[in-house]
């Protein structure tokens, strides 16, 4: 539904964009206009194209979509939720002066600013990144060797590389000297940066060679802004320098710095260089941070732009910088001050990376040497920046680790200054204070000591203290004194021939305590078992038998299987010296048989390791000749292949049992995903197929669950075991989605052909969701072919019904040529 505030909204909108379409008239004929409209999709933006029929010229990944059309249009589709795309210059001009030799000392900025000072803290990170929106950069000038980012982007052309930023009017390689050039190279300049990395970025227009009389070059679409500060934040941007602008406050623009700020890029632009107080953009955006010019003498440059969004000088007048061809030159425009602002912020975030871009505009604002009113101003917004200071001005993150008790968020304080919160609480523990280190060595007292850098401060609590009533078997009673959160695991009553079974709430010893936490008093009670001692039967230097007896209890001795081993008696020495008699047990046992060696068993296994296929008794140092390979079946999704013997039989000196080994390779291709719909919507019920998996000498372990009640990717793991390992895993990805609204719009039977002069009466339309909007009118007294639109716009998306009214002129027909025509319908 179009409100009085839309209207409003969307002519104060137009109004705004008819102001900057007169400039781009100048240089553009009517038919040149460009909008830009977001989008969800590129299919969304060929469907756009088709319905308001005007030309798609790209799309952006980004989320929107720009199209060509004729200014006639323009005030419709604004109306539509279209943006007129206008288009910004670079703010600054370059001078005459050519320069070949060093020339550092001309540049009176770096002493303007402190930047030397500064440099004796830091010049810059390489892991700092600046993204420079701009012409783009002479890739081969000697100042910027080693650091250009092969990230490099052209947002006109939407082409990644070095290859495709080449400048071709100078601008951009000079911002970029001001901000990066190289130090203590033998020429040149000197960048506020030493170490740093430039993401160049390449916006302005192509050069048309049909115009000679206009150099196009010198325009950047506000399409090509948009799509260079999404790049630029989505490929590890720190700051962008925008030394350009327009009058027209785009607010798709606006939309993308935004963007920037809550990803944490600081983003500056320049003010301009009108000499009045007209707001330009980006630059007077309220999340960018706008520079103005000054001169050496530190006063305001004449062509510098004032006005409430101006937020700090920095010198652009008579900027010595780097230009094309490996030349130097010196230029004048708020494009040169924005880049030192960028240049010293770039010096911050060296300094400290963590700072946010709140936190680098309070720094940068705060110590700026103040010009013109006190406070901030129109000319000089705070004042001229002070690289040294700003450095100076230092904030610092302090965090609490507070182990459990009451969380305490980060707080930023500033150096010199004290702070206090307050104390946290821990169930079952009193505070007793904060420390620097986790040893807890370092006393930091609250309200009184400083903090010099970001800091972690651990809180210190001592655990209460509770008395532990322990009972034992007898009725004995000891008490202990256990910390809060503790467990009681303290044995403290021993009984011969009993065993420890664990602490007990009840004297009954129904309910055991098991490692609950203690949190008050308590009292516990012992519960005692029966030792139970171990009796083994050592045969060979293996263990062949053992069992549990109670203490003080009489074995009865193991007698093996005489098909298995003859056993002559059980002795307590491997020696067969000291025969073992039964008696009461009071320790663990291991007993030694002598065998009687002769007379030993040998058996062979079939493949299932039950059937015995051979079998025989042979006396000590004879040899028993192995059976016939078994074959064992192949199964549906694994073949076996005999490779040998366990164990061999050529000289028999002990009772053998051996089995067939097999190669077992497996068929990968038997084992499958099955089908089934792997896209949910949000609270439908999911049943997984699972796998294909048919052989039973397989299992299968299924990692993973499907939540149809929450939005996500889930990965649903199918490991296939044979013998308990892994031999393969196969993966499905579950997709749970939002459900789609599909608007249906059915239009009630009409009348659509009428004569001249008829009446014509509008029967409406009716949608399964939302409310019907009818526009479009029917003129019965000229005879032509009428468009009624039915619209239902459900989260600000428009579904669009056309029907076809036409008017016809009088003439004599009979009854069945007036009829309802349905074939005129449009659905868009």
């Amino acid at each position: 539904r179009i409100t009085y505030m839309s209207i409003v909204f969307f002519m104060c909108l137009f109004v705004f964009s008819l102001v900057n379409f007169n400039d781009y008239q100048n240089n553009h004929t009517l038919n040149d206009v460009q909008v830009l409209r977001k989008v969800d999709s590129y299919q969304e933006a060929l469907e756009l194209e088709e319905t308001y029929d005007i030309s798609l010229v790209s799309y952006s990944n980004y989320g929107f979509a720009t199209y060509q059309t004729h200014a006639s249009l323009l005030d419709e589709l604004i109306l539509d939720d279209f943006v007129y795309s206008s288009y910004a210059k670079p703010i600054g001009y370059e001078n005459q002066s050519v320069f070949s030799d060093p020339y550092a000392n001309q540049q009176y900025a770096l002493d303007l600013m402190d930047v030397d000072q500064a440099w004796t803290m830091t010049k810059g990170s390489t892991s700092t990144m600046i993204a420079i929106i701009d012409s783009g950069i002479d890739t081969d000038h000697d100042e910027f060797v080693g650091k250009l980012s092969p990230l490099a982007y052209n947002s006109r052309t939407q082409q990644v590389g070095l290859t495709y930023v080449q400048d071709d009017t100078g601008h951009g390689t000079m911002v970029a000297g001001v901000i990066g050039a190289k130090h203590e190279n033998g020429e040149g300049i000197k960048g506020i940066l030493e170490e740093v990395t430039l993401l160049i970025i390449k916006a302005n227009n192509a050069d048309n060679p049909s115009t000679p009389d206009e150099d196009e070059s010198g325009l950047y679409s506000d399409s090509s802004i948009i799509e260079a500060i999404y790049y630029a934040v989505d490929h590890g941007a720190d700051v962008i320098n925008l030394s350009l602008g327009g009058t027209y406050a785009n607010p798709l623009t606006r939309e993308a710095v935004e963007y920037a700020t809550e990803m944490g890029v600081v983003v500056v632009g320049a003010s301009g260089n009108d000499g009045n107080s007209d707001l330009l953009y980006p630059a007077s955006f309220s999340d960018v941070i706008s520079v103005g010019s000054v001169g050496e003498t530190r006063i305001i440059s004449d062509f510098s732009n004032y006005n409430n969004m101006v937020d700090i000088s920095a010198p652009g007048e008579d900027i010595v910088t780097t230009y094309l061809n490996n030349e130097y030159r010196s230029a004048s425009g708020t494009s040169f001050a924005a880049p030192q602002v960028t240049g010293v912020i770039g010096l911050l975030l060296a300094h400290n990376p963590n700072q946010t871009p709140a936190e680098i505009y309070e720094r940068i604002t705060e110590t700026a040497v103040d010009r013109g009113t006190v406070g901030k101003d129109n000319y000089y917004g705070y004042g001229i920046i002070n690289a040294y200071q700003s450095l100076l001005f230092s904030y610092y993150i302090v965090s609490f680790e507070t182990y459990g008790g009451t969380s305490i968020d980060p707080i930023i304080v500033q150096s010199n200054e004290t702070f206090t919160v307050l104390n946290p609480t821990k169930v079952g523990h009193t505070f007793q204070g904060w420390y620097l280190d986790s040893s807890f060595t370092q006393v930091f007292m609250m309200g009184s000591t400083m903090v010099t850098s970001d800091t972690l401060l651990y809180a210190k609590f001592i655990p209460d203290v509770y008395t532990i009533t322990l009972i034992g078997r007898l009725g004995e009673q000891q008490q202990l004194e256990k910390n809060y959160g503790s467990i009681v695991t303290e044995d403290v009553f021993s009984y011969e021939g009993y065993t420890f079974g664990g602490w007990y709430y009840d004297e009954s010893l129904n309910n055991p305590y098991g490692t609950d936490l203690i949190t008050s008093d308590l009292t516990l009670f012992a519960k005692f078992d029966v030792t139970q001692l171990t009796i083994f039967y050592s045969v060979d230097n293996s263990i062949v038998f053992s069992e549990q007896l109670s203490y003080g209890e009489i074995p009865t001795l193991y007698e093996p299987n005489p098909n298995q081993m003859t056993i002559e008696g059980w002795f307590t020495d491997k020696f067969f010296i000291n025969p073992y008699e039964p008696n009461p047990l009071y320790e663990d046992v291991i007993l030694y048989g002598k065998v009687d060696y002769t007379q030993l068993h040998v058996r062979y296994y079939d493949y299932d390791g039950i059937t015995v296929l051979l079998y025989e008794v042979v006396s000590y140092g004879e040899s028993v000749t192995p059976p016939n390979a078994p074959v064992k079946p192949n199964s549906p999704s694994l073949s076996f292949e005999f490779i040998g013997w366990s164990d061999q039989s050529s000289i028999v000196t002990s009772n053998k049992s051996i089995y067939p080994l097999y190669e077992v390779t497996y068929h990968q291709e038997t084992v499958y995903v099955l089908p089934q719909i792997d896209t949910i919507i949000l609270g439908d019920d999911f049943i997984d197929e699972g796998i294909h998996l048919i052989d039973e000498n397989l299992e299968l372990e299924i990692i993973g669950t499907v939540d149809t009640s929450t939005l996500g990717k889930y990965i649903i793991i199918y490991k296939v075991l044979y013998e308990d390992e892994m031999i393969d895993y196969l993966i499905r990805v579950v997709h749970v989605i939002e459900p789609t609204t599909v608007v249906e719009i059915h239009i009630e039977p009409n009348v659509t052909t009428i004569f001249e002069g008829d009446t014509y009466v509008e029967e409406g339309a009716t949608s399964n969701i939302g409310e019907v909007v009818i526009t479009g009118e029917v003129n019965t007294n000229l005879p032509g072919t009428y468009e009624i639109k039915y619209q239902v716009t459900i989260d600000n998306k428009t579904t669009t019904k056309v029907q076809f009214v036409h008017v016809i002129e009088h003439q004599e027909v009979s009854i069945d040529q007036a009829y309802i025509h349905k074939e005129d319908e449009v659905e868009i």
